[in-house]
């Protein structure tokens, strides 16, 4: 197991320092996009963020910023579908469980980094608004925990057709469920079942979300993170012999 660890973090603790930057960056892009057009830092640069129209900046920076680390995080994948490493991989002591034990494991490292430098920088950012602009900004840690919850959620989703297929076919197969995905939320938000909608604009507008919302995603996520490695264990050998290189 030791030396898995080793080799993740050879192979991609650059990585792991650039999905800390893309949380940093999260937090103080915002004012830096008002910084560069107005040439200044101060009170208005708090206060232009919280106008109609441009408190969903931040938001949207967010949303940006998740699908950076996604993207960040897939490529701890590259190298590994190849059938001599597969093949050393089954034979190893540790077998193929300690290999997605692994995995999976600084995959959830780099999500709980992205949690946590997004929510200590946010933090940082509100005190100094607060001191600056004083306009009275309260931490965004629910959020960024949701968002974090989120994106564990589509992780859990999308490693076992990489592992299974491979990147280059598992690439292909994550577009396609983007897609679906896509389709899924335009019908959620058409449909509106049991008030997932309202619950989701409420969370954004700083009210109160649901009792299930609040605890039934974390349940979920985890859950199906951790369903997605013990699918991966059974795949894995197959995705060897069949697609990798």
């Amino acid at each position: 197991m030791k030396g898995y660890l080793y080799k993740e973090w050879k192979q991609n603790r650059i990585l792991f320092l650039l999905i800390a930057l893309i949380a940093i960056e999260q937090v103080f892009l915002p004012v830096q996009i008002f910084m560069l057009d107005r040439r200044t830092l101060s009170r208005e640069a708090f206060l232009y963020l919280l106008t109609p129209g441009a408190e969903g900046i931040p938001i949207l920076v967010s949303i940006m910023a998740a699908f950076g680390a996604l993207a960040v995080q897939d490529l701890t994948l590259r190298h590994d579908d190849m059938k001599a490493w597969g093949l050393f991989v089954a034979s190893n002591p540790k077998g193929i469980r300690g290999y997605i034990l692994t995995k999976y494991g600084f995959a959830m490292a780099m999500l709980m980094c992205f949690f946590v430098v997004s929510a200590g920088f946010d933090y940082i950012y509100t005190k100094i608004a607060n001191v600056i602009g004083g306009v009275g900004l309260s931490p965004r840690t629910g959020f960024l925990w949701i968002v974090t919850l989120i994106m564990i959620l589509w992780s859990a989703l999308e490693m076992p057709f990489a592992i299974r297929f491979g990147m280059k076919l598992g690439n292909t197969i994550k577009l396609i469920l983007v897609i679906a995905v896509f389709i899924l939320g335009v019908v959620l938000l058409i449909t509106n079942p049991f008030g997932m909608v309202d619950a989701i604009f409420a969370f954004f507008a700083g009210k109160e979300i649901p009792f299930s919302v609040k605890w039934g995603l974390p349940v979920i996520s985890f859950g199906a993170f951790i369903l997605s490695g013990l699918i991966s264990c059974k795949l894995y050998i197959k995705g060897v012999f069949q697609y990798y290189n």
